[in-house]
């Protein structure tokens, strides 16, 4: 039986099947995001259940640095980026993430906000 499972795992395309785990299977994120889309962590933590690795440390991205942008995640996390999409909808859907866009006293044209993009993207070159 182990010479069958070593077979299944062993596959031509593993970053597939890791890909496949980490999003528990789901192919499209529940809400739409861009790769600039800028994500912040809510007040409240995140109910005490347990999270994949890669949506634990973006969590704590976003709790660290405050403004996150989806590009920034993936690139931290290592995960494409509509598997990082994927998993960001499943911590929105929690409350543990929210589009400060839709938040009434939120300000788009917040240059801070602009200058920790621009510093987000400085990082990852």
């Amino acid at each position: 039986m182990s010479g069958d499972r070593r077979a299944w795992i062993a596959q031509e395309r593993p970053e597939e099947l890791r890909a496949y785990m980490v999003t528990g299977g789901v192919t499209r994120p529940q809400y739409p995001m861009r790769y600039d889309t800028v994500l912040v962590a809510t007040a409240p933590p995140v109910p005490d259940v347990r999270l994949q690795p890669e949506a634990a440390q973006a969590l704590r991205m976003c709790r660290r640095q405050g403004w996150c942008s989806v590009a920034e995640i993936a690139a931290t996390i290592g995960q494409p980026v509509l598997v990082t999409q994927i998993i960001l909808s499943d911590l929105i859907a929690r409350g543990a993430l929210a589009d400060p866009r839709d938040h009434p006293d939120a300000n788009p044209h917040d240059p801070s906000l602009l200058r920790d993009l621009l510093d987000g993207l400085h990082a990852l070159a």
